[in-house]
């Protein structure tokens, strides 16, 4: 019967480390693994050999077998951050982290609010419609099931379904455009919510879809005047990604509407302040010489 020896030595080959028995040579051959003998603590898993030529026993440090991952601490609720009840009207109302709240919408930073948020109350008089407040809905919605579940907020996951399932392509493209309208007006950035730079992205990327879904034959420019004036209320002219969305934007007009969009769109700004994000989406379209 061999003697299991102490294994306070160590062989270093291929760069693997052997314990063995002072009395035998390391293995030359894979071992077998098999289960670990008594007395050798978590985490180091060792396979054992045959006997040498003294007949001494050999074990190899492996990684140890996968444990369960162990759950996640339970945080009493009492030291849990209370959610922000988001009040949309009386019967819609959302619970949203406050952290969230304070980074994607700068308008909350400037006015504190307590355990209830009124968003409609950020909204200036002539952006308080109907299309905005389904666009609230929309938004805090996305954002209550980010705090639940942590699925990425997609502002504008209902209109792309519209638009993938809607059995009339025209009535299902006008809905869609319905939700950006309310979603853009919510975070207009003067006299809305504001946006941060993550929502601003979905913005540009979802007006690029709906400009390149339009069909000339629908013939109805006062929809792409409607988009575009939607679009300049959150357009911010400091950023590049922006001005890269309006000339893409810009593109997919067709020809015979250029004329008749860029009178209407400087029609609406004639009375904006020169430093607001209208005017500056219009000049950024005579300055490119889009138009």
């Amino acid at each position: 019967m061999p003697v299991r020896t102490p294994f306070n030595q160590y062989y270093v080959g291929q760069g693997v480390a052997y314990n063995y028995s002072p009395n035998a040579p390391p293995p030359a051959q894979p071992p077998v693994q098999q289960p670990p003998p008594p007395g050798y603590p978590y985490p180091y898993y060792y396979q054992q050999y045959g006997g040498g030529g003294g007949g001494g026993f050999y074990y190899q440090a492996a990684a140890a077998p996968a444990a369960a991952s162990a759950p996640k601490p339970q945080i009493p609720s009492r030291w849990q951050p209370r959610p922000v009840e988001v009040v949309i009207s009386n019967k819609i109302i959302f619970h949203c982290n406050r952290q969230d709240i304070l980074f994607h919408f700068p308008a909350t930073r400037q006015d504190p609010f307590g355990r209830r948020l009124y968003p409609q109350s950020y909204l200036a008089p002539p952006n308080r419609t109907p299309a905005s407040q389904e666009g609230l809905r929309d938004i805090f919605q996305q954002f209550e099931q980010f705090r639940l579940t942590d699925a990425p907020v997609r502002l504008f996951d209902r209109a792309a379904d519209l638009l993938d399932r809607g059995d009339d392509a025209r009535v299902a493209y006008y809905e869609a455009c319905k939700i950006f309208v309310g979603i853009c007006t919510a975070l207009d950035k003067e006299w809305g919510l504001g946006a941060s730079d993550d929502l601003l992205r979905q913005i540009d990327e979802f007006v690029l879809v709906l400009m390149e879904g339009y069909d000339a034959a629908w013939n109805s420019p006062k929809l792409l005047v409607d988009l575009l004036n939607t679009y300049s209320q959150v357009f911010q002219p400091s950023s590049l990604r922006h001005v890269q969305t309006v000339r893409g934007v810009w593109r997919a007009v067709p020809l015979y509407a250029r004329s008749l969009v860029a009178q209407s769109m400087w029609g609406r700004t004639a009375l904006a302040p020169k430093t607001s994000s209208r005017s500056a989406f219009v000049r950024i379209l005579r300055d490119m010489s889009l138009y």
